[in-house]
């Protein structure tokens, strides 16, 4: 299943997309996320992993698939938590105008176990979408306060 949001934030490009992958700075802004760490790599870039951990204690890694600061960047979950079996990323940022920005974010999502999919995945793809929901949110109300 696919999901799809955009936002528009009051921020340079360059500016959200350096918050998006700072993973020390991370959990300070973000209400889903407990902490962040980038497994062996001191900045996120393609081919970085990184290990998140949600409030809940559920821990997936992901790996940088694709980076191209300050305009997208792309993971692929490689380990997680059940019910995923597969989660891929990807954040594209489109200038609009010198402290305006465009945020879109495309969550592609599959679900274990395969037979209860048609069940399951609708409820964790719901889910998720208010998790990133609660992320925007979270990184508009912090970036208004940076200014």
């Amino acid at each position: 299943m696919r999901i799809r949001y955009k936002l528009h934030l009051s921020a340079s490009a360059s500016e959200v997309f350096d918050l998006l992958h700072d993973y020390s700075r991370r959990p300070s802004w973000d209400p889903v996320m407990a902490d962040s760490v980038l497994i062996g790599a001191q900045v996120a870039r393609k081919g970085a992993v990184v290990r998140c951990r949600d409030r809940l204690g559920f821990t997936m890694d992901t790996v940088y698939s694709g980076f191209r600061r300050p305009y997208s960047a792309s993971v692929r979950m490689t380990t997680g938590p059940w019910p995923f079996s597969r989660l891929g990323g990807c954040w594209r940022l489109k200038p609009a105008g010198p402290r305006d920005c465009q945020l879109f974010i495309t969550y592609n999502i599959k679900t274990t176990p395969r037979l209860a999919r048609i069940v399951i995945e609708p409820f964790v793809c719901a889910v998720f979408y208010l998790q990133t929901v609660r992320r925007m949110r979270a990184l508009q109300r912090h970036l208004s306060k940076i200014k």
